[in-house]
């Protein structure tokens, strides 16, 4: 028996920092290597026009589970503030983020089609089952038309923090955060 209890406990102990290991992300097309070299900025959007939870367009879900929708707009830059100063942190001496659109040279767009808020619970019992998000990145260079240079899937992006996932709103902004970290890894090793 304490065997047991001693292999559960240093699964949920090991559990998160394996899920942490891959990186959850792959280039569909192009090439993230421009941005590697620095030269000019970049700036960001987070596109929730397509985004789903559990299979409902995210704005109903939050209607029909009487979550307000303000407090979670109120929280949208938040979860921009995570992932803009994760990127210029983790990014080196790659493309930073730029204080405004017309200083950019280049302009990312993180697509979220689906979105999980995760249960409380499970977060905290097993560190894992915190918010996620899958969807894609664009990247654009400023001058080059409407077509992304590049393209990144987001498989399955968790958030976390100290190693264990994080639910709810709170949750969603560590998933930025890491969405910034796993992408800035992207870029480092673009060839």
């Amino acid at each position: 028996m304490k065997r047991i209890a001693l292999f559960f406990t240093i699964l949920t102990l090991v559990a998160p920092l394996v899920a942490k290991a891959d990186n959850p992300l792959r280039i569909k097309a192009g090439s993230l290597a421009a941005l590697k070299l620095g030269r000019g900025a970049i700036s960001f959007d987070i596109d929730l026009s397509q985004t789903k939870y559990k299979g409902t367009p995210l704005y109903d879900y939050l209607e029909q589970a009487n979550v307000d929708r303000e407090y979670f707009d109120d929280n949208v830059p938040e979860m921009e503030r995570y992932f803009a100063e994760k990127w210029n942190k983790k990014i080196g001496k790659g493309c930073k983020i730029a204080r405004s659109d017309d200083d950019a040279k280049y302009y990312m767009v993180v697509v979220v089609k689906t979105l999980q808020l995760g249960s409380v619970a499970s977060a905290a019992l097993s560190g894992m089952g915190g918010a996620s998000v899958s969807g894609k990145v664009l990247f654009f260079d400023d001058g080059e038309g409407d077509e992304p240079f590049c393209e990144v899937e987001v498989l399955k992006q968790q958030g976390t923090l100290s190693g264990s996932s994080v639910a709810g709103i709170e949750g969603l902004k560590w998933v930025f955060n890491d969405l910034a970290e796993n992408l800035c890894d992207l870029v480092k090793h673009s060839k």
